[in-house]
């Protein structure tokens, strides 16, 4: 066939497809909300709710798909509102308020891990000057799931971005602080893997 030549070319290349960047769930869901999010502010409200809507059918069936939604849902809640279409948006404000209802915060938490993290992650990707927020979003969603290896790795991301925060001086002596536990506390988590 004609077809293969090309595709050996093809798998030469450095790019996106040839990467072998797998693809699960809550990255995808992570990336259809955030593109949606961007179709809005760039005020392109079909195209953010094609996004939001892509992000909605790859939670179906997935075990933590009640709390994914309630960020979903929200978000659509939004670009219902700047579409100036009330009903629908207060529609879906009130399916966010059932989700939390029954994927509830944790005691002692603010918000549920899977959104303070979603939160953490996003600022982390998005916005590089809030990472202070990102940073506290993880240790939130740390707080009830101390043992996630998704929330230590965003912390110590979020903390490394600015080697300021790795390295202060307390009472005249250099302070490596909670970004190297953390990072120690993630490589103690994460088996060696070798090619």
């Amino acid at each position: 066939s004609l077809s293969y030549p090309l595709k050996c070319t093809l798998e030469k290349l450095e790019c996106h497809f040839t990467w072998d960047l797998g693809c699960n769930k809550n990255e995808l869901v992570h990336h259809y909300n955030l593109l949606g999010y961007i179709q809005q502010t760039l005020g392109f409200n079909t195209e953010a709710l094609k996004y939001l809507h892509k992000a909605e059918s790859v939670m179906q069936g997935a075990k933590e798909a009640g709390v994914w939604l309630q960020v979903n849902k929200a978000n659509l809640a939004w670009v219902y509102f700047f579409m100036g279409e009330m009903d629908k948006s207060k529609g879906y404000l009130e399916e966010v308020e059932r989700l939390q209802g029954m994927h509830p915060a944790p005691p002692g938490c603010a918000l549920h891990p899977e959104v303070s993290g979603e939160n953490g992650w996003t600022l982390v990707k998005f916005n590089k000057s809030k990472k202070r927020q990102a940073i506290y979003y993880f240790k939130m969603a740390l707080k009830s799931e101390p043992e996630r290896k998704e929330w230590h790795k965003g912390l110590a991301i979020a903390m490394s971005k600015d080697l300021n925060d790795l390295m202060t001086v307390r009472k005249g002596r250099l302070w490596l602080g909670n970004p190297l536990s953390c990072l120690r506390r993630l490589s103690d988590m994460i088996p060696i893997v070798s090619k």
